[in-house]
């Protein structure tokens, strides 16, 4: 694999990292952070999108392409109106929000749950950061983040390009949250809740969770394809409703308004009329950082894989969630009771271990919780799906068969040991509250219509391209973990999940639910358990 050099310097400093973005001296903050870029242009890797066209325009080259970039990035922060949008949808009501940083106002809408900036960042940051490309020519700018074609009027207009370390904030100007996440030669960042990024306080860079349930939101489900999530007859309903080439606008039906913004490449801008990409805060590797593009030659949006020195645009989201009333249960509220059904009538527990409160849901004769356990025991194997906390808010925890079980405590059921427990066996699971068993799961499944070759749409969760949650079990994807000898590695996020019986598991996957062999105990599953 041949990578083309990338060098970075700042107040004569040359910096041996990427677009981690450390500062020259670890023990002085006033430093000024620098990137250095090393990846594979020429070579797409599968998933991935080559973005060049025959419209693109170059980049600068030379000292006076340099200033004019500069002075983009100086004059688009001077706008207190922040980006214009001049085809905003006028039947939307508009919210807003001012960045106490440069003091730009931005539109926003609410939509479902989640409230969003409706115009594209034009924060000027990284602005002091220069980066020399040497790939495909002479490139050299002074800046991290452009306008569009050098020029002001473009940020004005469609918000700043930035990079992906760039969106993280992995110098941590703003927060720690996103620190060291960028090109850092082969380690791959790990985030955990929230990531601020470059947005203003209180609002945060999207996740890719976070922007498939916003296409939930609009009336999609998105499926997988190339590992990848993509959405169909969607992106009318997201783009504005002008500017686009070739009758691609949209009918901007909830006021997102995307508009066509273009990309920048290699020291290249193009697609401008034609395509826009959105960085959310997940990554594929060191090397590839997730976008999510619109298109003016289809109805789609899609995720794809982006290289993290392109520069794409931000679309921030406000870290509160619009839980409707009806969601307040125990007088909580949480983050993952966005995928509950509303229509449900859903009842409430609270975990005294650690003070955590779970829905539950009375399904026939039985009464479940509704989510996933998210307690975090003293004994055995527990973890985060990919080890990051926020998808344990999300989906809860992952549990060895041991852990589970409680097997220190209640028994000695671990792997390779053959024990019969009693029946109910709380194992891990609050006080008053068991470990399932095969029966209790058939039983489930009876009372839903659901059998081994049938379809388990109306058990999973609206987290799902196809789940429509009938029952409100609200089961979701949350991908396997495996951890047998010294390896451990996860998978299948968003296309599957397991819940632990006391004799074997439940696996559910396309239109499935099936049980599989308990023995497979290097496979950490998730718990779900149900009332005495």
């Amino acid at each position: 694999m041949k990578y083309g050099l990338l060098k970075a310097f700042a107040l004569g400093c040359v910096f041996p990292l990427t677009i981690a973005l450390n500062a020259c001296d670890d023990d002085s903050s006033t430093s000024s952070p620098a990137e250095q870029l090393s990846t594979e242009v020429d070579q797409a890797k599968p998933g991935s999108e080559s973005t060049k066209s025959s419209s693109s325009t170059k980049a600068g080259g030379s000292s006076s392409s340099s200033e004019k970039s500069n002075n983009a990035a100086k004059s688009s922060s001077s706008n207190s109106k922040g980006t214009y949008s001049p085809c905003l949808n006028t039947s939307v009501s508009y919210g807003k929000v001012t960045d106490s940083r440069d003091g730009q106002v931005y539109r926003t809408v609410t939509i479902g749950t989640q409230t969003w900036m409706a115009e594209n960042l034009n924060y000027a940051a990284y602005v002091d950061v220069p980066i020399s490309l040497n790939d495909e020519g002479p490139y050299k700018s002074d800046s991290s983040s452009w306008c569009y074609d050098n020029d002001p009027v473009n940020c004005e207009k469609y918000g700043r390009l930035f990079t992906w370390g760039v969106a993280m904030d992995s110098a941590a100007r703003y927060s720690t949250t996103g620190k060291g996440c960028g090109y850092d030669g082969g380690n791959i960042c790990t985030t955990s809740g929230f990531v601020r990024g470059i947005c203003p306080s209180g609002w945060h860079l999207p996740s890719a969770e976070e922007w498939n349930r916003l296409l939930v939101a609009v009336g999609s489900r998105p499926k997988i394809v190339g590992g990848l999530p993509m959405a169909y007859n969607i992106g009318s309903k997201l783009k504005s409703s002008c500017g686009w080439d070739e009758d691609g606008n949209g009918t901007d039906d909830f006021g997102f308004s995307a508009n066509p913004a273009g990309s920048a490449t290699t020291g290249y801008f193009h697609d401008l009329g034609q395509n826009v990409y959105f960085w959310s805060s997940d990554a594929n590797d060191y090397v590839y950082g997730i976008s999510w593009k619109l298109s003016k030659s289809n109805d789609l949006m899609k995720a794809t894989n982006s290289l993290k020195f392109y520069g794409h645009y931000v679309r921030c989201m406000r870290d509160e969630v619009n839980l409707p009333e009806s969601m307040s249960l125990c007088g909580v509220k949480k983050d993952s009771w966005v995928y509950l059904n509303p229509n449900i009538d859903y009842g409430c527990m609270t975990d005294n271990r650690d003070g955590q409160v779970y829905a539950t849901v009375s399904i026939g004769s039985q009464i479940w919780m509704a989510e996933n356990l998210n307690y975090e025991p003293r004994d055995g194997w527990s973890a985060c799906y990919n080890n990051t906390a926020r998808y344990c808010d999300v989906y809860g925890r992952l549990y060895s068969f041991a852990a589970a079980m409680d097997s220190v405590n209640q028994g000695g059921c671990g792997r390779g040991v053959d024990c019969t427990p009693n029946i109910p066996h709380r194992g891990i699971c609050p006080d008053g509250w068991h470990i399932p068993t095969r029966t209790e799961f058939d039983t489930l499944l009876s009372t839903v219509g659901i059998d081994d070759s049938t379809r388990s749409v109306g058990l999973r969760s609206k987290a799902w391209m196809l789940g429509l949650d009938d029952y409100g079990f609200s089961a979701a994807p949350t991908g396997h973990a495996y951890i047998c000898g010294e390896d451990e590695s996860f998978s299948s996020l968003d296309e599957i999940t397991d819940f632990w019986s006391v004799d074997g598991s439940l696996y559910i996957k396309d239109y499935s639910a099936k049980w599989t062999n308990g023995n497979g105990r290097c496979y950490p599953r998730s718990v779900r358990c149900i009332k005495d």
